[in-house]
């Protein structure tokens, strides 16, 4: 009797014991995994190029066409841009979630393979091109962020019509804002 007593109480014991340690490796694991996902953050990221409709690849899987919205988890990875006629884009991204959204927009303006555009397309794209500037220079993206910039637009400008007069007057109005800005920031000597 004192013998299947004593199993009782001993199998009692690891049925508790088994519990208790159970339940302990649940409560690691849960906070494990809890801590694995806070530390994986998901950043939105906007994807466009001129003209839209280009395939969008990110780490070797296509996500759709431009424009898009896609939700990327924080850290680098490789875009990839491709529509027919047009050069290949491929270059690194860095989804982060501690930058402001507009550093998670990515825009680019496709560059046309050997053949020539049609005028049709070509005047399409000059005045897309004359409007993106327009939009970063009133937003006071003036030469930064890269690719996203008036600057910027206005090289694209250049490549496609090298005499639109847009694009020395837009330099000329970005050089007197970049100048006005400067001289504000300059420290003043003033003695009186």
């Amino acid at each position: 009797m004192q013998r299947h007593r004593w199993r009782q109480l001993s199998y009692r014991r690891l049925t508790r014991v088994s519990m208790i340690l159970g339940g302990t490796l649940l409560l690691i694991a849960g906070g494990i995994i809890t801590l694995t996902l806070h530390r994986q953050h998901v950043v939105i990221v906007d994807i466009a190029t001129d003209p839209p409709d280009a395939v969008v690849e990110i780490d070797g899987l296509t996500i759709g066409r431009t424009p898009l919205r896609m939700l990327l988890p924080e850290g680098p990875h490789q875009l990839v841009i491709s529509r027919e006629g047009f050069k290949v884009i491929d270059r690194k991204i860095y989804a982060d979630p501690s930058a402001p959204p507009k550093n998670n927009r990515y825009a680019f303006g496709l560059i046309p393979t050997g053949e020539t555009l049609s005028a049709a397309e070509k005047s399409r794209r000059i005045e897309s091109l004359q409007r993106r500037a327009e939009e970063a220079f009133k937003r006071g993206d003036y030469v930064a962020p890269e690719h996203d910039n008036a600057w910027y637009y206005l090289n694209k400008l250049q490549e496609l019509d090298p005499t639109n007069p847009f694009i020395m007057e837009m330099r000329q109005r970005i050089r007197r804002v970049l100048k006005q800005q400067a001289e504000m920031t300059r420290p003043h000597n003033d003695l009186a």
